[in-house]
């Protein structure tokens, strides 16, 4: 996984613009986060940080596929978050607890309402920063996503509260000659080229490759950029018949079964 780490300078200007950020996506049990920009044109967001629960993070020292200069209406996916071990200790990240977006330099002193730029807590209420989402307008006191996870935001750039948030537990099959996926070669032993269709990701935005045995188990999950085509390391797969799988960010997805050889 590649680690990229951008440095911008960010006027008071900027700073005082109107936060055009959101929260789009949440899986806590594997640790990934989208985010959208609903502006119609482009930030950069890389010195922006992130709390979850009482820890924080800048979004440029996170791993992450897509690019913190994000074009409007584009997505950024953050996947392998790299939780610290004491913060897993002390937070179920599957039980419940909050996540807010907040402006450069807000954390840890400077933890204002007029600094956070966005805020959800799920499983539970009393969650870190509600009361700053509350003075903020950006949340309900005593308001919670209690659907399980993961989730998705559904509303507009000014919609706040749990009531916009589903659960995303189904994804549809694209059928039809126009959304065959191509794989070469299959049977692969090493390496295997992905084609998608041209229609498949007009956004171009990141996609979610998923590997299943024939047992229906997850043998590789990796987000990759947005393309056209991609390369599957399959050199530690053992041989037989697998299904992949590659979900689009309107969680549309299309499939192809590989056979791995020696």
């Amino acid at each position: 996984m590649k680690k990229l780490l951008l440095t911008v300078i960010l006027s008071v200007a900027f700073l005082q613009s109107p936060a055009v950020i959101r929260t789009k996506n949440f899986n806590p049990a594997l640790g990934t986060l989208t985010i959208q920009n609903f502006a119609n044109f482009v930030y950069n967001y890389s010195q922006f940080q992130i709390s979850i629960g009482n820890n924080y993070y800048t979004l440029a020292a996170l791993s992450y596929t897509g690019n913190l200069n994000m074009l409007a209406l584009a997505y950024v996916y953050f996947y392998s978050l790299s939780l610290p071990a004491n913060m897993i200790a002390q937070q179920d990240m599957l039980s419940g607890t909050s996540i807010a977006l907040w402006y450069p330099n807000s954390l840890p002193g400077n933890a204002t309402p007029s600094n956070l730029v966005d805020f959800l807590q799920y499983g539970s209420a009393g969650n870190p920063y509600e009361s700053v989402a509350v003075a903020a307008g950006l949340w309900t006191a005593g308001d919670f996503i209690s659907v399980p996870p993961p989730y998705q935001f559904n509303g507009a750039i000014n919609d706040y509260g749990s009531s916009f948030f589903s659960t995303t537990t189904s994804i549809d099959k694209l059928n039809g000659s126009d959304f065959e996926l191509q794989i070469l070669p299959n049977p692969v032993s090493s390496t295997a080229k992905l084609i998608m269709p041209a229609d498949f990701n007009k956004s171009n935005s990141p996609l979610d490759v998923v590997v299943f045995n024939v047992k229906g188990e997850a043998v590789i999950r990796k987000m990759i950029n947005g393309s056209e085509e991609y390369l599957l390391d399959c050199s530690n797969l053992p041989e037989g018949h697998y299904s992949v799988q590659i979900i689009n960010d309107r969680l549309k997805y299309i499939t192809r079964q590989v056979v791995k050889v020696e």
